[in-house]
């Protein structure tokens, strides 16, 4: 025997609220019974018998109250959650961005060293033959200021070094 039939024979406890389906509501509603083993309204008003297609199972009422809060507030977590989660996603972008501001910044800074550094090599091809000369002309005279042939030797190999090197 089911649920409906009990109902129908008006033996099930009218101190409960039951699921029940009713014709022209789409989803299933709760009722509470009156004394006579009718399902009510809202209003207290009894809901006529043929209106009522199948009551399907009780209600805990407490229970469904007390599941509609935790909804509410893990639907408000989840929320939470979300913006948070939104806002991590921004701060990641900002770093990305600043990232690739800093790669751009030292990208400049390496090419602008690169070409001082390749102003300095020609500059140092250009100086090379006057030393050269200075140090022939320093023993073509004979006279030795062992000192300054000895700076201009070692300037000479510096800078072999750094044009071969």
């Amino acid at each position: 025997m089911s649920l409906t039939d009990d109902w129908k024979a008006k033996k099930i406890d009218t101190s409960k609220r039951y699921w029940v389906i009713e014709k022209g509501v789409p989803k299933p509603t709760t009722r509470l019974m009156n004394e006579l083993g009718e399902f009510i309204d809202g209003f207290g008003y009894p809901i006529s018998r043929k209106m009522i297609k199948e009551v399907l199972a009780p209600c805990d009422y407490d229970h469904l109250v007390e599941l509609t809060e935790k909804v509410k507030t893990l639907t408000s977590e989840n929320k939470h959650l979300s913006d948070l989660l939104a806002n991590q996603d921004n701060e990641v972008e900002t770093l990305k961005e600043n990232q690739e501001k800093m790669v751009r910044g030292a990208k400049r800074m390496l090419d602008f060293q690169t070409q001082t550094i390749e102003q300095l090599r020609q500059l140092l091809k250009e100086c090379k033959p006057y030393i050269q000369k200075e140090m022939e002309t320093i023993k073509g005279v004979g006279f030795c200021n062992c000192d300054w042939a000895w700076k201009t030797s070692d300037l000479l190999t510096r800078i072999n070094e750094v044009l071969n090197g």
